[in-house]
This record gives structure tokens, C-alpha cells and sequence, in this order.
């Protein structure tokens, strides 16, 4: 399954940025909330097609890696809100506070995926007062560097693990990181965000200092995987 034409990257490359543009305009007319919008398609950008292009330097079989995805998928979703709302727990806790009220686990049961997981506290005084909301990207700087690390010292037999490590701990932090940083970039104050609260206590330029260090080091840990990874995985 392994792609190593440089032509045939271009054309991979082209037709995913063609289909991402042609998705946001469709995202438009079935949900023109534009924070939803951005979220959904930085799914796509930052998770779906670097796992996709991770597998396609692999020599797994396309039904084997695609069974993987899937079950991936699974763990991705069941998983992200626990990580990032529990960084904010941990958070709370280093510095001496706790939670008031927390709902690490949004209410699948309801159809709550990407809403309903929630942390509240009482307000921290202070500059540290934003490290609370910013832990989850501190644990994606984390993940993504060891992540990294893990897949470039072991070349994993299995397909499945292979992209479970990569996905889990390299793309979803990027994800975490960049939806979040552009959320606050691009649409500007919007309660809740975790940038826009660090904002308020640091200042936008600090804040950006942060937002984009943060995108830079994990984007850099999941490129070293996908381009420069001298051992590929493979069975």
C-alpha cells in the first residue's frame, strides 16, 4: 500500500485541500455556526487525512488499515473529552484548587459528542489563575512530543496500534491545540474557549506567544512522524 511517487503525493495533496475547501462551503448550508464549521473541518485537516496519508507510507493491506481507522475512530471519540477535561481537573489541583462541579464524560446516550463534558471552579486570582485552562495543551505538548518519540524508537508490527499511537498521541493534541487557538484567532471572544479565558488574565499577545508555540511543537512532532520517520511501520 505504500505511496512514494512524489507526483502521486501532489495529487493526494491537492485533491484533500480541494475537498476541504468544497466541505466548508457545504458545512455552510447545513450548519452556518462557523465555530462548528472551523471544528469540523480541522477534524478532517488535522486527524482523518494525516492518519490516512500515515497509513499510505505503510505496507498494510488497505483493508487492514481501514479497519483500523475505524476502530481508532472509536477510541478518539470516546476518549478526547476525558483527556482534555480531566488536564483541566489536574490542573486545578496543582495549584492547591478544585473542581466546584465536573462532566468528564459528555452524555453519549443523549447525542452530547462534542458538547456536555464541562469543569467549573471557582475564579483563581492571579497570572496562574489561566494554567488550570490551559493544561490540556500542556498534556497535548506532552503527548505529541513522546508520541513521537515512541513511534520513532519502536516500528510497531500491528496496524491498529501503530495508528492508535500516532492518532491518539500526536493528532489529536494538534487537534485539541489548533481548534481551540482558532477558535480565538478567528472569531474572536467566545465564552468558554480556553484561549480567550487565558486572554482575559494575559493579554492577547501573550496568549498568541502561547497559542502559537503550542500549534508549532505539536505540528512539528506529528510532521517528524509522517515525512521524516526512518523506520515506517509495517507487518
Amino acid at each position: 500500500m505504500a505511496v512514494s511517487d512524489a507526483r502521486t503525493w501532489y495529487k493526494i495533496l491537492g485533491l484533500c485541500a480541494f475537498n476541504l475547501f468544497v466541505s466548508w462551503l457545504l458545512l455552510g448550508i447545513i450548519d452556518p455556526e462557523p465555530r462548528h464549521r472551523l471544528s469540523t473541518i480541522e477534524v478532517f485537516a488535522c486527524v482523518v487525512m494525516p492518519a490516512i496519508f500515515f497509513y499510505l507510507r505503510t505496507d498494510w493491506r488497505p483493508l487492514c488499515c481501514g479497519a483500523s481507522l475505524l476502530g481508532i475512530a472509536v477510541v478518539a471519540v470516546f476518549t478526547y473529552s476525558v483527556l482534555h477535561e480531566g488536564s483541566h481537573v489536574l490542573g486545578l489541583y496543582a495549584l492547591g484548587s478544585a473542581p466546584t462541579k465536573a462532566q468528564l464524560i459528555p452524555r453519549y446516550w443523549k447525542g452530547e459528542f462534542t458538547t456536555g463534558a464541562f469543569v467549573a471552579s471557582k475564579p483563581l486570582e492571579g497570572w496562574l489563575g489561566a494554567i488550570p485552562g490551559l493544561a490540556p495543551y500542556i498534556k497535548d505538548v506532552i503527548f505529541a512530543l513522546v508520541g513521537a518519540w515512541i513511534l520513532h524508537k519502536r516500528n510497531f508490527k500491528s496496524a491498529f496500534l501503530a495508528g492508535l499511537a500516532y492518532v491518539i498521541l500526536c493528532l489529536v493534541p494538534l487537534f485539541d491545540v489548533v481548534n481551540n487557538y482558532s477558535i480565538m484567532l478567528f472569531l474572536g471572544e467566545v465564552p468558554g474557549n480556553d484561549f480567550y479565558g487565558t486572554a482575559l488574565r494575559w493579554g492577547p499577545r501573550w496568549t498568541h506567544v502561547v497559542g502559537v508555540a503550542f500549534s508549532v511543537i505539536v505540528f512539528a512532532a506529528c510532521a517528524c512522524v509522517l515525512f521524516f520517520q526512518k523506520k515506517r511501520p509495517s507487518p
